[in-house]
């Protein structure tokens, strides 16, 4: 947690902006990178190495 620490904000806010863009505003292009961010994160969480 210590290294991912300086950009971990950053990077939960802009995800919460681009998954409210994506779901409410109904926006294609927004729903696709939200899914990919969150597909990418989950298989690497789920790896045995566990580093991105």
């Amino acid at each position: 947690m210590k290294n991912y620490w300086p950009w971990l904000p950053f990077a939960v806010i802009g995800l919460l902006q681009c998954g409210r863009r994506a779901f409410l505003q109904q926006d294609r292009i927004a729903r696709v990178l939200f899914l990919w961010v969150v597909v990418v994160l989950g298989i690497m969480s789920l790896s045995t190495n566990q580093t991105l």
